[in-house]
C-alpha cells in the first residue's frame, strides 16, 4: 500500500478529517467559536494529556497523528503526511514538541506559501535538526521555547536561525531561552495562555528573550523574579501566584 493510501486509511479508521470538521460544526458553543489548532502528538510524551487539558479552554484541538506511534520507519514517514492532509482544515496554529518539530517542518515545507503564512507555529522544545530550519525559513509566525541546557538542539543554532530569519523579512518569530532548564521545562509556564498569546497578540515582533523559570528554593536575584512574573502574566496570560512551581515552593517553605 502506498504511503498516501496508508495515511488515508489511518484517517478513515479514526473517522477522517472531514468527519472531524463536521463534528466541529455540530458544537458551535465549544468549537466553532474557537480557533482550530493542530497538536502533533509524537514528541509530546507523557505531557500530552496535560497539553490537551491546558489548551482546551482556548482552542479546538485536532491531533492528526493520534494513534500513530513513530517507533517504526513507516510511521515516521506517515506522520508528516497526516499533518499535511490536516492542513486542509485551515488551522490557525500548530503546536509541536521535541522530535515532532521535524514532522511539522516537513509537512509545512510541502504546503503552499499562501497557506502556511496564515498558520502560526508554537515550538515547545526543539528536539530535531529541523527545528532551526523551521525557525529560519518558515514564512508564518513562529514562537519557540527552548531550554538553555537542552542537548537535543543546541540553543546557539536557534539563535543563529533567528538572526538569519530577521534578514529575510518573514512573519515575526520569538525565541524564549529558558536559562535554568534543559529539555524538560517542568513548571513555570502555561500552555493555554501561551497559545492564545501566539494567536492574538498584536505586539509580537522578531525578538530573542532570556527567562529564568521559578527555581527551588528561591530566586537568585530580584531581577529574575520580576522578569519571570511579567512574562508569565503577559505572555502566558496567567496569575504568577497560581503557577504550580510557585505554589509548590511556598508549601515546601511552610508558607501556606
Amino acid at each position: 500500500m502506498a504511503l498516501d493510501e496508508q495515511c488515508d486509511q489511518a484517517l478513515l479508521e479514526r473517522g477522517g478529517i472531514e468527519e472531524a470538521a463536521d463534528g466541529m460544526k455540530l458544537a458551535p458553543s465549544s468549537c466553532e467559536t474557537k480557533p482550530l489548532a493542530l497538536l502533533v502528538r509524537n514528541g509530546c510524551g507523557d505531557a500530552f494529556g496535560t497539553y490537551v487539558k491546558q489548551l482546551s479552554p482556548y482552542v479546538c484541538i485536532i491531533v492528526p497523528d493520534d494513534g500513530v506511534l513513530d517507533s517504526k520507519e513507516d510511521a515516521k514517514n506517515m506522520v508528516p503526511k497526516m499533518i499535511e492532509k490536516s492542513l486542509a482544515l485551515e488551522p490557525k496554529l500548530i503546536i509541536t514538541n521535541s522530535r515532532g518539530v521535524g514532522y511539522a517542518h516537513e509537512a509545512l515545507s510541502s504546503a503552499d506559501t499562501s497557506v502556511s503564512r496564515r498558520i502560526a507555529v508554537l515550538v515547545l522544545s526543539s528536539g530535531s535538526c529541523r527545528g532551526p530550519l523551521l525557525l529560519q525559513e518558515y514564512p508564518g509566525k513562529v514562537v519557540c521555547l527552548h531550554g538553555h541546557y537542552d542537548n537535543c538542539t543546541p540553543i546557539e543554532s536557534l539563535r543563529d536561525a533567528l538572526e538569519i530569519r530577521k534578514r529575510k523579512g518573514l512573519e515575526p518569530a520569538v525565541l524564549f531561552e529558558i536559562m535554568n532548564r534543559g529539555h524538560r521545562k517542568k513548571h513555570g509556564w502555561e500552555l493555554g495562555g501561551l497559545a492564545r498569546w501566539v494567536l492574538h497578540s498584536q505586539q509580537i515582533q522578531c525578538s530573542y528573550e532570556c527567562i529564568h523559570f521559578p527555581p527551588p528554593p528561591s530566586w537568585r536575584n530580584l531581577e529574575e523574579e520580576v522578569k519571570w512574573k511579567a512574562w508569565f502574566r503577559d505572555v502566558c496570560q496567567a496569575d504568577p501566584s497560581q503557577c504550580q512551581a510557585v505554589k509548590d515552593w511556598i508549601m515546601a517553605e511552610g508558607k501556606m
